[in-house]
């Protein structure tokens, strides 16, 4: 057996700042990450998973609205984008209908009486179990 001490070299490294993934929101000067994703922060600055997201559908257009609910006792996703007016099913994107000088014009829905009411500047439509109407008024 040997006597002999081998010696092994040692050294620290301080790290003063370290940003983690996020210093907080309040730091005036954050040397962590400004985005975050799937993560929130608890107030004493540890992290916790949060629900994340998920794309599940996309458009050949810029999306100006959207609506979920029940419709002739089904759930529903309608999606309008461009001049066109879709149903999210399971199979994809399925057109509903066309709607002349809808492109890139803000669209409100509202349900009223099992009909979806569609109202841009100009008109109304209203989506029943026959299909999209003409505009109404």
């Amino acid at each position: 057996m040997s006597d002999k001490k081998t010696s092994s070299a040692r050294f620290s490294v301080k790290i003063d700042d370290f940003g983690g993934i996020d210093v907080g929101a309040k730091s005036k000067n954050p040397v962590g990450s400004s985005r975050i994703v799937n993560f929130r922060i608890d107030k004493n600055g540890s992290l916790k998973k949060r629900c994340g997201f998920e794309e599940i559908t996309s458009t050949p257009g810029t999306i100006n609205s959207v609506w979920y609910g029940k419709l002739f006792g089904k759930s529903r996703l309608i999606i309008v984008s461009g001049s066109a007016i879709y149903e999210h099913t399971d199979e994809g994107l399925r057109e509903i209908g066309q709607i002349d000088g809808l492109s890139d014009s803000d669209i409100s829905m509202f349900f009223y009486d099992d009909c979806l009411y569609l109202l841009n500047k100009n008109s109304m439509y209203r989506l029943d179990e026959s299909g999209l109407s003409t505009p109404i008024c």
